[in-house]
C-alpha cells in the first residue's frame, strides 16, 4: 500500500505522512533547524523562490519526490542536456502566476486541500517530469488544464 506523503522536510524533500514524524525528522537529523511543510505548499514554495531546492545529501531516505532533483535523471532529453532546469528556471515567474489564476478560479468550487492537489497534479508534476520541456507544451498543456477548470466549474455550480 503507497501512502500519501502529506508533509515535507524543506531541507531535504523527505517526506512524511504525519506531522510529527516530520518534527521528530527534523529534531533527529536537522536539530531542529528545518521546517516541516504541508507537500502542496511545499512544491509551490519551491516555483515561489520561498523554499530552496531540497540538498539530497542532507536526506537520509528516499526523497518525496525525485523530479525536483535539478539533476535527476528523468530530466535529461537524448542529447544528455538537461531540460528541467532549463524550462523550469526560464519560465518560473510565469508559472507561478498561472498557479496563482487556478487558485483563484478554484477557490469558490473547491477545498484549499483540493486545489492544492490539483496544482500538485495538474501544473507542478507535469513541469517537473520530461512530459513539458518548452513553453509551447506548457502552453498545451495548460489549455488542457483550464478544460478541467471549465468541468469543475460547471458541476460546481450545479451543485449549489
Amino acid at each position: 500500500m503507497i501512502h500519501k506523503q502529506n508533509y515535507v522536510c524543506i531541507t531535504c524533500g523527505r517526506g512524511f505522512t504525519r506531522r510529527t514524524s516530520g518534527n521528530r525528522h527534523n529534531l533527529n537529523l536537522h536539530s531542529g533547524m528545518s521546517q516541516i511543510a504541508e507537500s502542496s505548499l511545499y512544491y509551490i514554495g519551491i516555483l515561489q523562490g520561498k523554499y530552496p531546492t531540497p540538498d539530497p545529501s542532507t536526506a537520509s531516505k528516499t526523497r518525496i519526490c525525485n523530479h525536483l532533483d535539478l539533476n535527476h535523471s528523468s530530466h535529461l532529453n537524448t542529447g544528455g542536456k538537461f531540460t528541467f532546469h532549463d524550462f523550469f528556471r526560464d519560465n518560473t515567474a510565469h508559472i507561478d502566476i498561472v498557479i496563482e489564476k487556478y487558485y483563484d478560479k478554484l477557490k469558490p468550487f473547491l477545498s484549499q486541500e483540493e486545489i492544492n492537489k490539483f496544482v500538485l497534479d495538474c501544473i507542478i508534476c507535469p513541469i517537473t517530469s520530461t512530459y513539458i520541456t518548452n513553453i509551447d507544451q506548457f502552453n498545451e498543456h495548460i489549455k488542457m488544464v483550464d478544460n478541467i477548470v471549465g468541468y469543475i466549474r460547471i458541476i460546481g455550480r450545479t451543485r449549489r
